[in-house]
């Protein structure tokens, strides 16, 4: 059998065209899952993290709360102190 210059273009011009589908099939599928694991994560781990760090914000802000309570000797001021960290022991949930 033998093969004609028309019949070689057809050929190669039909590799090529396989080659791209096949590509395109893989980057689709991997464009996806990597939709799935974003998704993922603004979902579930976004949250988790925004709480975490407002806690951290709190327990910071009670532990500056506490060093303001040792070092006063006003009642007045120290009963503020107290108010606040009441408050801020108030927003943390599970308390």
């Amino acid at each position: 059998m033998r093969m004609t210059i028309g019949k070689r273009i057809s050929v190669g011009f039909i590799v090529v065209v396989l080659i791209t589908v096949a590509l395109g099939v893989f980057i689709y599928s991997t464009l996806h899952s990597i939709a799935v694991s974003s998704t993922s994560v603004t979902t579930d781990s976004l949250p988790g993290i925004e709480y975490v760090l407002t806690l951290s914000g709190l327990q910071r802000q009670n532990v500056v709360n506490l060093l303001f309570h040792l070092q006063s000797t006003d009642p007045a001021e120290t009963s503020q102190i107290e108010t606040a960290m009441s408050t801020i022991a108030g927003i943390i949930p599970g308390r």
